[in-house]
């Protein structure tokens, strides 16, 4: 009996009520692009994470460059790849985002953890990813 109502427990979809007594629509939005970036992100397609940014990203070379690094010698058949929002930080119609990569390659079992952070504004009533988010100096230096 246990296992039977533990089986039709998870046959139950949650879903997010969007309005006054729910999500507002603003806040569902940001969480349907924070949540396409994720997946365009483990499809290990750079092709697909360029739909996300802004035209004018200024930083399309460095991001090339770092999601290439990060995928490098790997193919995503062989890696276990999964994004996940790590912070999120929302100040009207602009945000800041961090996301995090885990990968894992199963020939040799080794976990390894990127982290990319960037600053999202909602232009023409839709979300784009528009610069780099910039650490602070390291006061340790």
């Amino acid at each position: 009996t246990s296992t039977a109502l533990e089986g039709a427990l998870t046959q139950i979809h949650w879903y997010t009520p969007i309005g006054p007594r729910g999500i507002s629509p603003e806040r569902y939005e940001l969480q349907a692009f924070t949540e396409g970036f994720q997946q365009a992100l483990e499809s290990g397609s750079l092709e697909k994470t360029y739909l996300f940014f802004d035209d004018l990203y200024p930083a399309r070379a460095e991001w090339a460059a770092w999601y290439h690094q990060a995928l490098s010698g790997k193919t995503p058949k062989t890696l276990n790849l999964k994004a996940s929002l790590g912070g999120l930080i929302i100040n009207g119609e602009n945000a800041t985002a961090s996301f995090v990569l885990n990968l894992t390659n199963p020939a040799t079992g080794k976990p390894q953890k990127l982290e990319r952070s960037f600053k999202l504004s909602k232009k023409e009533k839709t979300w784009k990813i528009t610069a780099p988010e910039v650490k602070g100096k390291d006061k340790n230096k």
